[in-house]
């Protein structure tokens, strides 16, 4: 896949999108690495809406697209109060990742009440630590997806 503008990746992800009913969005990255799934999806718990991002076995330049496809959902949400859970289990993150993480944090973020990420560990802690110094709203670790939605619904 290579990289385009902002509306060709937006166009991109809407003709891949499965919607229902406004509750569930997901992007079927079908032509990537031999029909993998990257997984943005709004989940609902205990009556709150939240952008799941699974950023699990995905490549960097996969990532840097997650990313970038998060930011064009978060915008069209229409919403100042989203609450997103990352998932970077099994994920390789490294600098170029928080680099783009960073840049594209300048506009989803005033589009976010609360952030939570799972699956923080070894090198991932320093990274998401220098990651945070750059932003108002700190993405919060969790060791679990459950215990990562019960705060960000709290």
């Amino acid at each position: 896949m290579n990289a385009g503008s902002a509306s060709d990746l937006f166009t991109e992800w809407y003709s891949n999108c499965i919607c229902d009913v406004g509750l569930t969005i997901k992007y079927s990255a079908g032509n990537l690495k031999g029909g993998d799934t990257m997984g943005i999806e709004w989940i609902n718990h205990k009556g709150k809406r939240i952008l799941y991002i699974d950023y699990g076995k995905l490549s960097v330049p996969e990532m840097v697209a997650q990313v970038k496809k998060a930011t064009e959902t978060l915008v069209a949400s229409g919403s100042s109060q989203n609450l997103t859970l990352s998932n970077i289990s099994d994920a390789f993150v490294n600098n170029e990742f928080i680099a783009v993480a960073k840049e594209h944090s300048k506009i989803s973020l005033p589009l976010t009440k609360k952030t939570a990420v799972v699956g923080v560990t070894g090198v991932k802690k320093i990274l998401l630590k220098g990651l945070n110094t750059f932003t108002s709203k700190p993405r919060v670790p969790f060791d679990t997806i459950e215990q990562a939605k019960d705060w960000l619904v709290q």
